[in-house]
C-alpha cells in the first residue's frame, strides 16, 4: 500500500493538469458571459442629478472602520435606488449628486458623481 502511496502525485500528475486547465477555460467563458452585455452596450447619454437620502443602516461596530455602508436614495422623480458610500456615510436628508449613464438597451446605470463623505 505504500509504494501506491507515494506514485500518487507522478501518476495522476498529467490528469490534475488536464482538470485545471478544463476549470480555467470554464471560468473565463464565465467571464467573458457576464461581462459581454455591458462591454457591448454604449452609452446613449450621461445627465447629472441629485438624490436625496432617505435611509441609513444603523452604524454598529463597523462605524470606526473605512467599510462601505449602503444607503437608499430617492431621486427627484420618486424612483428609489441603493448606492454604496465609504465612511462617513451621508445623513438621512443629505443631497448626493449622481452620475446617470443611459444605455442602447435602456437600462441605467447610476454612480456617485464626486461625494466627499462628510462634505
Amino acid at each position: 500500500m505504500k509504494r501506491f502511496f507515494d506514485n500518487w502525485a507522478r501518476a495522476y500528475r498529467d490528469s490534475r493538469a488536464v482538470g485545471a486547465a478544463v476549470l480555467l477555460v470554464l471560468m473565463l467563458a464565465w467571464a467573458w458571459y457576464v461581462t459581454r452585455d455591458y462591454a457591448s452596450d454604449k452609452i446613449v447619454r450621461t445627465e447629472r442629478v441629485s438624490a436625496t437620502v432617505i435611509h441609513v443602516p444603523v452604524a454598529g461596530s463597523s462605524a470606526r472602520r473605512a467599510a462601505p455602508v449602503v444607503c437608499m436614495v430617492e431621486l427627484e422623480d420618486g424612483r428609489k435606488i441603493r448606492l454604496m458610500f465609504t465612511n462617513p456615510a451621508p445623513k438621512v436628508g443629505d443631497s448626493v449628486p449622481l452620475r446617470v449613464e443611459y444605455f442602447e438597451n435602456g437600462e441605467a446605470y447610476y454612480s456617485l458623481d464626486g461625494w466627499i463623505g462628510g462634505m
